[in-house]
């Protein structure tokens, strides 16, 4: 079940696969690099 990640550099908002959840990912929008984490709410 995907999880929503808010992006820290430009807020947008992704729906992420829970095997993603704790791997670097990079905003489609504005390129900034995050880890998705496990504590986000799920979509």
């Amino acid at each position: 079940m995907p999880f929503q990640l808010t992006c820290p550099g430009c807020g947008a908002i992704h729906a992420v696969d829970e095997q993603y959840v704790g791997k670097m990912g990079k905003c489609n929008k504005c390129g900034t690099k995050r880890r998705g984490k496990g504590d986000t709410h799920q979509s």
